[in-house]
């Protein structure tokens, strides 16, 4: 609580999700996938919990990027999306 009574936080909610997804974007552009991918998904979490989904999708797809498929057991291959939504 701020001396004038205001959670700091509140006015902020998405300042976080942003600032792991910039973060995630950097990681990526050097090259390294597994740090960009970790700030990509807590990124993603956080504008799921805030119900924020254009920004919940945008943050999907540059997901995707850094993480393009996974190996599914039929011996296909299926995007993070769908291996991790079922869709």
């Amino acid at each position: 609580m701020s001396a004038l009574g205001v959670d700091p936080v509140a006015g902020n909610a998405l300042l976080a999700p942003y600032c792991d997804r910039a973060e995630g974007l950097v990681h990526a552009q050097a090259g390294r996938t597994r740090q960009a991918a970790q700030a990509l998904r807590r990124a993603l979490a956080r504008f799921e919990q805030l119900g924020v989904p254009f920004e919940a999708a945008r943050t999907r797809e540059q997901l995707a990027a850094v993480e393009p498929a996974a190996p599914w057991p039929d011996g296909g291959r299926v995007s993070w999306f769908r291996a991790t939504t079922g869709g």
